[in-house]
């Protein structure tokens, strides 16, 4: 008889490197979540102001020129949508970093997937502010940083991206996400046809 029967769960000790990847992906998801809320807050209060984008007479658009209030009127919008998306890749970044914690067999394919999704929102973003004109003043400043940030944070999670790709695949971290689940032995050999 076997010491330890294939009813009770073994216990897998957690790889060092997947404790590393939950902190810093906990902590990169609960920052995106919280900057980006925060500009949604900002996005939203502005979304009324549109309609009166075009109108020479608007006093809260007057410090514009016409090109930055020509790029506001795609730019805010594109970037309410933007926000929105990145929330939503915080959360799925934190539920990530939940599931390769507790060892989830979802969480293994999920880590490569959202740090793919989250480079190519980031990039898109950073393509938005790139197109904001580069007249001096406010926009301008706002699009010049929120390019390189936007960049910055792209090739943050192409570097994951490639973490993810080398380090998940080791047999060991693989086998500890993911599980084994042995073939069922039977006792009793195949069975036989009574004729």
């Amino acid at each position: 008889m076997d010491a330890v029967s294939s009813d009770q769960p073994r216990y897998r000790k957690r790889p060092l490197g997947i404790t590393i990847i939950v902190v810093m992906w906990t902590l990169t998801g609960l920052v995106r979540i919280f900057l980006r809320v925060q500009t949604l807050v900002v996005d939203f209060s502005l979304l009324p102001y549109l309609s009166s984008l075009f109108d020479p007479a608007a006093p809260e658009w007057s410090a514009f020129s016409m090109r930055e209030r020509e790029w506001i009127s795609y730019g805010l919008p594109a970037e309410t949508v933007f926000s929105f998306l990145m929330v939503a890749l915080g959360f799925l970044t934190v539920l990530v970093a939940y599931g390769l914690f507790t060892a989830r067999p979802w969480s293994y394919k999920s880590a490569f997937v959202v740090p793919a999704l989250a480079a190519i929102v980031d990039g898109a973003a950073a393509a938005l502010y790139a197109a904001a004109p580069a007249e001096q003043g406010f926009v301008a400043e706002i699009a010049q940083a929120s390019t390189s940030l936007f960049l910055s944070l792209a090739l943050y999670y192409l570097i994951w991206i490639i973490v993810i790709s080398i380090y998940l695949r080791k047999p060991d971290v693989k086998q500890y996400i993911i599980g084994s689940s042995p073939a069922p032995q039977t006792k009793a050999g195949p069975k036989r046809q009574s004729s």
